[in-house]
């Protein structure tokens, strides 16, 4: 619409304003520019949709991959945890273990010391401390 049709156009419905056929058209006018506005609304709003489906449908593809590569991320964890519990009676020493062992070691060692403390207590006496004192003979 040019400058002059909407100047004419203004001037008809200035005219008619005071008429019932003027407040038709003027009625009709504010008819039509709801009905375009509302249009265009909709437009906006399916079109609006239309690129939230797409991307819901994008972020779904890449769920699918995401959730791929965390089952490879846990199952490669699960292999690893079963490596280690398969090696763990190869690397480390079981508490009761240990104990039974240092137990073993502890009367070891009192029995040295006590062949010691019988060997000094000859050597104090005036033996040598040999073997052969030591064991009484």
């Amino acid at each position: 619409m040019t400058p002059e049709q909407v100047a004419q156009l203004s001037q008809v419905i200035a005219q008619q304003s005071g008429t019932p056929a003027g407040a038709y058209l003027v009625v009709g006018i504010l008819g039509a520019l709801l009905v375009a506005v509302l249009g265009f609304a909709a437009w906006l709003l399916k079109d609006l949709r239309g690129r939230i489906d797409d991307d819901i449908k994008k972020n779904a593809a890449g769920t699918e991959d995401l959730k791929d590569l965390i089952r490879d991320e846990v199952k490669k964890v699960w292999e690893h945890i079963s490596r280690t519990e398969r090696n763990m009676p190869l690397t480390y020493v079981l508490r009761d273990d240990f104990i039974r062992s240092m137990n073993q070691f502890d009367r070891k060692l009192d029995r040295v010391l006590e062949r010691m403390d019988e060997m000094d207590g000859n050597r104090r006496r005036g033996g040598d401390g040999g073997p052969a004192e030591a064991a009484g003979a």
